[in-house]
C-alpha cells in the first residue's frame, strides 16, 4: 500500500499546478523522506534476518527494492557535496575579497 501512495505522489508532483504549490512541494519532500527511510529499515532488517547473505543477494526482487530506494540517497550526497562546494567557493571568493583590501 505504501508502494501505492508512493507511486500516486510521484505522478502528482508532475502536475505543475501542485508543483507551484510550496506546502504541497513540503508534503511530498516529507512523503518521499518517510516513504524511503521505512523502505531502508525495511531492507536492512530483511538483510539482517535472512538465513544467508547469498541468497538475499540472489533473489531479483530484493535487488529491484535496494535499487529502488538508492536514488533518494543519491540526491541526498549530491545535496549535502554540492552545499559542501557552495560554502567552500563562497569561503574562498571572501578571503580573497578581505585578501585585496590589505594590498
Amino acid at each position: 500500500m505504501l508502494t501505492f501512495h508512493s507511486t500516486v505522489i510521484l505522478v502528482m508532483e508532475s502536475v505543475p499546478e501542485l508543483t507551484d504549490n510550496k506546502s504541497f512541494s513540503k508534503a511530498c519532500e516529507l512523503i518521499e523522506i518517510y516513504v524511503n527511510i521505512y523502505f531502508t529499515v525495511q531492507a536492512v532488517v530483511l538483510i539482517s534476518v535472512y538465513p544467508s547473505k547469498k541468497l538475499y543477494f540472489s533473489s531479483v526482487t530484493n535487488w529491484i527494492d535496494l535499487i529502488s530506494i538508492l536514488p533518494f540517497y543519491c540526491k541526498l550526497i549530491a545535496k549535502e557535496y554540492l552545499n559542501a562546494v557552495m560554502c567552500t567557493l563562497f569561503f574562498v571568493h571572501d578571503t580573497c575579497c578581505l585578501l585585496s583590501h590589505f594590498e
